[in-house]
Formats: structure tokens, C-alpha cells, sequence
């Protein structure tokens, strides 16, 4: 059942990056996408943000996990139904965005996103520079940090709030930026170097809780270019391809970061000490119980993060690759 509560809310959330960016497409001009679109990064940090800090309090005020799901699921059905009544589809000053009468057939807006080089390597940059928050910030960093700095559950959770803190502020400043020098792949060059060293020195060294917070919210600062990828995408394509352009390089984080949730799980097993955590919290050498769990030294932590590291250098790689039409 898990696994089909997984399948089914990934079908339901798939929708509303594509559609979001549809209405941008439909109701502002070329120039100003990159802005307008900047928003639903931040939009979707707040939602992030609220899954860390926010949702561990609420659990233990709940005493339940289900319950606290549960108010979360009914808030996102209130903001679907205004969302609903609000939002229209046509635009009278944009018709061959909107206009049914204009799409392509199926096979050909495939061919026509599929052909297009720039599209798979838009695909690939934001799947590899992604992977540090669904794999870091959704999965091992909250255990990374009860380990570096022995703080609790909701204290490490902070900490990683302050990535999605970083982009939800940064999103619109640099889709901004971008719109104001007329530039995408400058700005989001600079900002990924910027984005990529804030990144490693929490990852691959020991500092300070405050430091590492701080250094995290550079780090989601810097990521906020990753909405840029679907302007460069909206302006490389014919305007009434731009939701299954946007669906295609959309593609690109929950498959690697299915993939790398993994690949560090595996590293961490690579380079455990054999060390437990017995039930009464404590590190011992020796299996005890079924409640005994795999203990990872700091070490086995940095080591498994080099991964993460690698991916925002090789998708550093592919955004030099990428051809925008200033180019």
C-alpha cells in the first residue's frame, strides 16, 4: 500500500509544475517568464519548508503522523479549489498559446521536444543538480546532522530548512536578475560555482550547526537558478510546446534522485565500521536485537556525499553545454 500512496501522490503532484508553467507560458511575455515562473520554486520551498521543521512539531503536537498528513493533504485540496476558481486557460492577447485549435498532434510535440538536443541536456542539469536536496535535504541530512553535531530531530530538520528557506527567497531574485541583463546562462553559471563550493564545505567537512546553516542557505540561494532551466526551455521551443517541454525536463530530478537516494545508501554500506545503534541509543560493536541499527561514522557520511558533489560539478558540465538562443 506504501508504494501505491507514493505512485498515486506523484501522479497528483505531477501536474502542478506542468501546469503552472503552462498559465506563465499563456499569460506573460517571453521576457518576463523567467520571473513569473520563479514563484512556483518559491511556492514549492514554502511547501518543502513546511515538511521539515514545521511538520516534526506538528507530529509531536499530533502524536500522530497520519494525523498531521492528513491536515496537510486537507490545506492542499483548499488551495487546488481556489486555484480552480481563479485560474483561467485562454488568454485574448496570446490565442496561439491557448488556443486549442493550434496544438500539434501528440506524436509530433514528442518529436519536436525529443529532437531538440538542448531539451535532454536541460533534462540532465536539473536531475544532477537537484539530487543534493531530494537525496541530502529529503533523506540523510537530517541523520548526517544528529551525528556531526549530536542535536535532535527537529534541530537537524532547521538546519535543512534553511535550503529550502534560500530558494524560495533566491527563485525570484534571480529569475529577476536574469530578466533585468537579459542573460540566463551567465546567471546561472556563476551562481551554480557560488551554489556548488557553499554545498561542499557542509558536506565534506565539519564546521558548526550555525555555519552549516548558513552555508545551506547560500546554497538554496544559489539553486534558484534551476527555474531559469524551464525559461531557456520555454525560449528554445515553439510557445505551444512549452507544457510538454516543461513536463519533459521536469523528468530529469525524480529520476536521478531516485537514483542517488540509493547510490549513497550504498556508499554509507561500503564504508560502515560494523557498529550498531543498540534500542537504549548507544554505539556497540556487536549485533544485539532486530531493534539494533546500522551506526555511520562522520567519515562514512563525507565519504558517501562525494556523489552529490560529483553531480553538481557534471551538471555544472552540461549547463556550459547548453545552447540559449543568445548564445
Amino acid at each position: 500500500m506504501a508504494y501505491i500512496a507514493r505512485i498515486t501522490t506523484g501522479l497528483g503532484v505531477s501536474f502542478a509544475t506542468i501546469s503552472y508553467l503552462k498559465a506563465v507560458s499563456v499569460w506573460f511575455e517571453p521576457r518576463k517568464f523567467a520571473f513569473a515562473a520563479s514563484f512556483l520554486a518559491t511556492a514549492a520551498m514554502i511547501g518543502a519548508l513546511c515538511a521539515q521543521a514545521p511538520l516534526a512539531y506538528l507530529i509531536t503536537i499530533c502524536g500522530d503522523w497520519k494525523m498531521a498528513m492528513l491536515l496537510f493533504s486537507v490545506a492542499s485540496l483548499l488551495i487546488a479549489v481556489v486555484y480552480y476558481i481563479v485560474v483561467r486557460d485562454f488568454n485574448p492577447k496570446q490565442p496561439e498559446a491557448s488556443s486549442p485549435n493550434n496544438q500539434l498532434k501528440t506524436l509530433d510535440v514528442l518529436k519536436e521536444v525529443i529532437k531538440n538536443k538542448n531539451n535532454w541536456l536541460l533534462t540532465f542539469y536539473v536531475g544532477l543538480s537537484f539530487t543534493a536536496v531530494d537525496a541530502f535535504a529529503g533523506f540523510w541530512g537530517n541523520a548526517y546532522f544528529r551525528e556531526a553535531y549530536h542535536i535532535s530531530r527537529e534541530e537537524a530538520a532547521s538546519i535543512i530548512s534553511m535550503i529550502f528557506i534560500g530558494m524560495a527567497i533566491g527563485s525570484p531574485i534571480i529569475g529577476k536578475l536574469s530578466e533585468i541583463l537579459d542573460s540566463r546562462k551567465g546567471v546561472m553559471i556563476f551562481s551554480h560555482i557560488i551554489g556548488t563550493i557553499a554545498l561542499s564545505f557542509v558536506l565534506l567537512t565539519k564546521t558548526s550547526s550555525t555555519i552549516s546553516a548558513i552555508l545551506l542557505f547560500i546554497f538554496g540561494l544559489c539553486l534558484g537558478i534551476y527555474m531559469l532551466s524551464f525559461a531557456i526551455g520555454n525560449r528554445i521551443n515553439p510557445i505551444i510546446i512549452t507544457a510538454t517541454v516543461a513536463a519533459f525536463i521536469n523528468t530529469g530530478e525524480p529520476i536521478l534522485g531516485a537514483i542517488f537516494d540509493p547510490l549513497i545508501g550504498y556508499f554509507l554500506d561500503w564504508s560502515w565500521t560494523g557498529k550498531y545503534i543498540n534500542k537504549a541509543g548507544e554505539v556497540v560493536s556487536q549485533y544485539t536485537s532486530s531493534a539494533d541499527i546500522k551506526y555511520f561514522e562522520l567519515e562514512s557520511y563525507h565519504f558517501a556525499f562525494t556523489t552529490l558533489v560529483a553531480s553538481m560539478i557534471a551538471s555544472l558540465v552540461i549547463l556550459v553545454m547548453i545552447k540559449d538562443k543568445k548564445d
